[in-house]
């Protein structure tokens, strides 16, 4: 997924419509005059983001150009809250399927929509858990974190200490090119900008090394997981491809051996 495709409009005040929803089903409410609201302001130039509680740094961010077709009139939630004048729609996500009204006559694949936890705006959900439980519109705060992300001291050291191109492979493509953390984002907070705990991976390797299908010896060479052999046969073979495979030593700062000794205890072979 791309960010700077999926924040449209993200210099103009903001387009995003943030709701909690539970993690298991992601049931969802929409409220209508929220939905009104962003709909005179940006068109359909403004996101449906949710998340839930368990955990915090999965999510999903939806252009709602995407959704229009299921907020109908139609299918707006009937009941005694609407005879209330709670206008509303609601839906669930399972297995990244958005269903209006839990129905999959209604529904639309948002699995190019899913973000995990190895996406640096995963915190900033996090930090929002206890904040908004009710509908809200964020004007701008998104909006600041994506250009903050965009300009992030930590991609540039990493880029930088790696010639900006891919340690393994030297791809130097930089719309491809991830500055890959080795003790996750979510897992320290205090490691989270120190280039000692960065690699600069080509898109491909940085989700095998996330997932923990490969790691780091501490002689800077690949190890892939043991497990290997339980994967189809065409990752079996891109996978193995990299074993042994020596990266290239950064030139500013060095890796801390800790860091990767940590991948290899907690992330490495654990998919």
């Amino acid at each position: 997924m791309n960010i700077d495709d999926i924040f449209t409009g993200y210099k103009q005040d903001g387009n995003n419509y943030i709701k909690k929803a539970d993690s298991k089903n992601k049931w969802c409410g929409f409220s209508k005059g929220v939905i009104d609201e962003l709909k005179d302001r940006h068109g359909l130039s403004f996101n449906i983001i949710l998340w839930g509680n368990t955990p915090v740094d999965h999510y999903f961010c939806i252009p709602f150009s995407r959704l229009e077709h299921l907020f109908t009139e139609r299918l707006m939630t009937s009941g005694k809250l609407a005879d209330k004048g709670l206008r509303r729609w609601t839906a669930t996500i399972v297995n990244n399927v958005f269903m209006m009204r839990a129905n999959s006559q209604y529904s639309i694949d948002l699995s190019e929509f899913y973000v995990d936890a190895s996406s640096q705006l995963a915190p900033v959900f996090g930090a929002l858990v206890n904040e908004f439980d009710v509908d809200y519109t964020i004007e701008d705060a998104l909006a600041n974190v994506k250009i903050r992300i965009g300009q992030s001291e930590f991609r540039s050291l990493v880029l930088s200490n790696f010639e900006s191109k891919c340690c393994i492979s030297r791809i130097a493509e930089a719309s491809l090119l991830v500055a890959s953390h080795i003790i996750p984002w979510s897992h320290d907070k205090s490691k989270r900008s120190d280039p000692a705990n960065g690699l600069c991976l080509f898109i491909e390797f940085d989700k095998y090394f996330d997932r923990g299908l490969i790691s780091v010896d501490d002689d800077l060479s690949v190890i892939v997981s043991s497990r290997c052999s339980s994967l189809s046969g065409p990752l079996q073979e891109r996978l193995l491809a990299l074993q042994g495979r020596k990266l290239a030593a950064p030139g500013v700062t060095p890796i801390n051996p800790s860091f990767l000794l940590y991948h290899r205890q907690n992330i490495f072979d654990q998919f």
